[in-house]
């Protein structure tokens, strides 16, 4: 759904598409506050919890499921949005990505991309460490005007 999302924001920009990504999620970012965020219980590092997350996010969050990330999709409620790890084949490796979208429109809130070490099929096998930390959730839903490409 994000990809849909993204492709629209493309096709109606001229010029550095880049930019034009960007500056939809400086303009989304603070309106995730106002939703529920859903993240998948086994995209968190290991040992962290709902409530260290809580201190750094002090919005309304769930730890959840795949199972209610899927149901969450298919509602389209657009007062939800998710904080996934997506896997992205890139150039005959992975990359992974850190990214919030909300399940109605695909939006995008916030979107990091890192360069793991070896992967097999999508699954990181060593290397950079991707799992979510109570500090990945620290700067959503505040203004990010200041990003830049």
């Amino acid at each position: 759904m994000h990809l849909q999302y993204l492709l629209s924001v493309i096709a109606a920009k001229e010029g550095n598409t880049i930019n034009a990504v960007i500056g939809q999620i400086k303009k989304n970012t603070p309106s995730l506050k106002d939703k529920t965020l859903l993240v998948l219980s086994q995209d968190l590092d290991k040992g962290v919890t709902e409530e260290e997350i809580k201190k750094k996010y002090p919005f309304d969050l769930k730890v959840v499921s795949e199972e209610e990330i899927e149901k969450a999709f298919i509602s389209n409620d657009p007062k939800t949005a998710v904080f996934q790890l997506i896997a992205v084949e890139f150039g005959g490796g992975t990359i992974f990505a850190k990214v919030v979208t909300d399940t109605y429109e695909g939006k995008i809130y916030y979107s990091e991309y890192i360069s793991t070490g070896p992967t097999l099929n999508g699954s990181h096998l060593g290397g950079t460490d991707i799992q979510l930390k109570p500090k990945n959730f620290a700067d959503l839903g505040k203004d990010r005007s200041n990003i830049t490409c």
